[in-house]
């Protein structure tokens, strides 16, 4: 219910995919490099339409076959093939966090009176876990790959995703 309120807005949907990059970008000037060539419009309105496609199919999202599986791992390979490095991952996941905190708080805000209120705390925790999940999916051929090309025995994302939840607990 949370997201079909705010996706119901066309305004609100715009300003979450401009907003997103936007702050991403300013909070996070190392990650200009991978912008580049690349068409924010298209990117914002990407990110809502991924957030859409998240939230539908959040009960299927460890099923293989399905179309939200399809995606995730065009996704992945996408980025792979850009060289995106996966410490930049958590990064994308906090500052989507931080967007989202307000309409967070004000869902909290609205459902005060029902029978079951939602917590804003609540909200942002599932948002997390379920970032961390899809990047699990997303990133795992990313990772093997740093894994043998660096020779290393851990990989950045294992420490990034510490950093990602750390940063949620905040």
């Amino acid at each position: 219910r949370f997201w079909k309120r705010i996706a119901s807005c066309p305004m609100v949907r715009a300003s979450i995919g401009e907003s997103f990059y936007r702050e991403l970008l300013t909070n996070t000037p190392r990650l200009l490099d991978y912008f580049v060539k690349a068409d924010v419009d298209s990117l914002s309105l990407h990110i809502v339409a991924l957030l859409d496609l998240l939230v539908e199919s959040v009960e299927s999202i460890g099923s293989w076959g399905n179309r939200f599986r399809s995606v995730l791992d065009h996704l992945g390979e996408m980025h792979r093939r850009l060289g995106i490095p996966t410490f930049s991952f958590p990064i994308v996941g906090g500052q989507l966090l931080l967007l989202l905190q307000p309409h967070f708080e004000e869902e909290e805000f609205l459902t005060a009176g029902e029978e079951v209120p939602v917590e804003a705390e609540d909200l942002e925790e599932a948002f997390a876990t379920l970032y961390t999940e899809i990047m699990s999916i997303v990133y795992h051929p990313m990772i093997q790959e740093e894994k043998l090309v660096k020779g290393k025995k851990s990989s950045r994302y294992f420490q990034s995703v510490v950093v990602f939840l750390s940063f949620v607990s905040l």
